[in-house]
């Protein structure tokens, strides 16, 4: 269950006042939730360098997305997707790529 003591503009908040004048923060959201997330962002003077949207397999919709931004602008916005199971319901290369130095057996 997802508590609702830290929103999403305090968490914000938060990082802004700790995050370095260089560092980047990365940051995993409900899918549901990124258009509010994006307007957020804007909001409180970040810029956002990659989104990653995320799929169970493609006969499902985006889940989760992942954003990585900063508070100095970058280059172009990079937005990517990432289905982690195949058609054949085993993991895609991409998911396997991505987490393979987290994972002893994918």
């Amino acid at each position: 269950m997802h508590s609702s003591t830290l929103t999403l503009q305090n968490l914000l908040l938060q990082v802004k006042s700790l995050l370095n004048h260089n560092g980047k923060v990365a940051v995993l959201i409900p899918y549901k939730r990124c258009n509010y997330f994006e307007q957020l962002l804007i909001e409180n003077d970040f810029f956002i360098h990659q989104q990653l949207n995320v799929k169970q397999s493609v006969n499902h919709d985006f889940f989760r997305s992942q954003y990585i931004f900063s508070l100095q602008p970058g280059t172009a916005l990079e937005r990517n997707e990432l289905m982690i199971h195949d058609s054949n319901k085993q993991y895609t290369t991409a998911f396997t790529d991505l987490l393979k130095d987290y994972y002893l057996k994918l």
